[in-house]
């Protein structure tokens, strides 16, 4: 007697969150990494997400740019650059460009100022102010590739070459470069000049920057600060010690329109942080607090509206408020009128990063089923407040199987605590007021099966709603059939009862 499969269809992939409906139960990411989808849903349908963290850990997550529609991040767990919607939460992981090694897989940062997500990458490095997306080649020299989402063709790809040129940051379209010198052995050394580079009808466009310090010299890399948006950027050079003999920094802000560099502040002092927004340019440091210059009138008075009082964090400023962020630590606001300071978050991950409608985004939250990307603005009330974005998934054990029935939710997960060899298994009972509210209760433990998969080249443990006055959900499983009278298999199919604690699980039924 052969053996035979039970049947084709049903789950192909292992996952890791589960999304219940009311009509239907659907798988929504795979495999114990990070979501990767939204859930299209019927009108008419609600919808509960059940989360099972494995662990207190929040996942990490870091923003790397803001643009019009979406934003770039990294997240732990997977691979390379995420792409994610604001208004959809539709994710795409960004691809290696052609002539690159690893061409068409995801694009990973290589040098050792980002290549890690736990390492800050400087400001434009990816991008920032737009729905651009920069993608430094290996060398970080020349070429840099520049990648629009959106589309059905998945986006827009140019590449600008950069011959002799050091790769600062991109903004907006625009990118920034550091001009290279040649030394007496032939080898490239810093230059004291920049260049702008951009698409201007469908052409390479290359501008050299005026108005720039001619006896100072651009360093590229993470110790050189910078920021800047779709019009124009801040640079920070170094500047004359002060009284004490440390070092401090001139900044200029570099305009887009003009290709002109203008310098606005000076003597700004160590742990220095520079801010940019749709109207005003500053500077922060702990010691110093925030100086503020209008950006329609770069010769207009200097403000401090935030004085030094030694409270680091990375700053942004939303609306009439200073955004302190301390990785890992709180999201205060002070206010740039009053001195009025509110704590947003208690926890968050990164840094905050401007986005071009003038506010921020931030990782944060409570705990692991409450961690999101959210948006700091300023409401109309003229405080700030917090908006969610996109939910960051906590860390759980991969999900194999389901299997639901009269309202009984049975999940089937690798669970390296509980079993090596067998999956563990948990039983929800769902609830329904009939159309418009899904509950779920909490899960309790059920018996570990030795389930498998009946599905070539995918691994899943096949389950099967089976309840009747209680839970009797059936699984398929193999077993020794080849004594007298069997089948003569040793890895035979049969379907059995998944016992819950009542010993040894009944036989329904096998196959011959």
């Amino acid at each position: 007697m052969g053996r035979h499969a039970l049947g084709r269809g049903g789950l192909t992939v292992a996952v890791s969150a589960l999304s219940v409906a009311v009509a239907a139960v659907t798988v929504v990411s795979g495999g114990g990494e990070p979501a990767r989808a939204a859930t299209a849903q019927t009108a008419g349908t609600t919808e509960i997400l059940l989360q099972d963290p494995r662990m207190e850990t929040t996942r990490s997550d870091r923003v790397l740019a803001a643009g019009e529609t979406g934003f770039l991040h990294r997240q732990a767990g997977g691979a390379g650059l995420l792409w994610t919607n604001y208004e959809d939460g539709g994710t795409t992981t960004v691809t290696t460009p052609p002539g690159n090694a690893g061409a068409g897989q995801p694009y990973q940062p290589t040098t050792t100022s980002c290549y890690d997500i736990s390492a800050t990458c400087p400001s434009g490095t990816f991008g920032q102010g737009a729905d651009t997306v920069a993608l430094p080649h290996r060398s970080y020299t020349e070429p840099v590739s520049l990648w629009t989402p959106g589309g059905a063709d998945g986006g827009t790809l140019r590449t600008l070459d950069m011959p002799r040129l050091d790769y600062v940051g991109t903004y907006g379209g625009t990118v920034v470069a550091a001009e290279q010198n040649t030394s007496v052995d032939g080898s490239p050394q810093p230059g004291t000049g920049l260049e702008l580079l951009d698409y201007v009808d469908g052409k390479q466009r290359t501008r050299v920057v005026t108005g720039g310090p001619a006896d100072k010299v651009w360093k590229t890399g993470v110790t050189s600060v910078r920021t800047g948006d779709a019009k124009g950027a801040l640079l920070a050079y170094p500047g004359a010690a002060d009284s004490t003999g440390a070092a401090t920094f001139d900044i200029h802000y570099l305009d887009f329109a003009t290709a002109e560099l203008t310098q606005v502040f000076s003597g700004a002092g160590s742990g220095l942080s520079l801010s940019l927004s749709g109207d005003r340019i500053g500077w922060y440091t702990p010691a110093a607090g925030l100086h503020l210059r209008s950006r329609a009138d770069l010769a207009a008075e200097e403000t401090v509206p935030v004085a030094g009082n030694g409270t680091a964090g990375s700053p942004v400023v939303v609306g009439n408020w200073l955004v302190l962020v301390a990785d890992r630590g709180p999201v205060t606001a002070v206010s740039l009128t009053d001195g009025t300071t509110k704590t947003l978050l208690t926890r968050s991950y990164g840094d905050p990063v401007a986005a071009p409608d003038g506010s921020a985004l931030v990782t944060g939250g409570t705990s692991t089923t409450d961690w999101w990307v959210q948006r700091v603005v300023q409401g109309a009330d003229g405080t700030p407040r917090l908006e969610k974005v996109a939910k960051v998934p906590p860390y759980e054990n991969p999900k194999t199987g389901l299997a639901l029935s009269r309202g009984s939710l049975r999940v089937a997960e690798r669970d390296p605590a509980v079993s090596s060899t067998m999956d563990a298994t948990s039983v929800r009972t769902l609830t329904t007021n009939g159309s418009t509210t899904l509950t779920a209760s909490d899960a309790t433990a059920g018996d570990k099966v030795s389930a498998v998969c009946p599905y070539p080249g995918t691994s899943c443990s096949a389950m099967w709603g089976n309840k009747v006055t209680a839970p009797r959900d059936a699984y398929l499983e193999t077993f020794y059939d080849a004594d007298e009278g069997g089948s003569g298999l040793s890895d035979a199919d049969r379907v059995a009862r998944v016992g819950d604690g009542s010993g040894v699980p009944d036989l329904e039924f096998g196959t011959e």
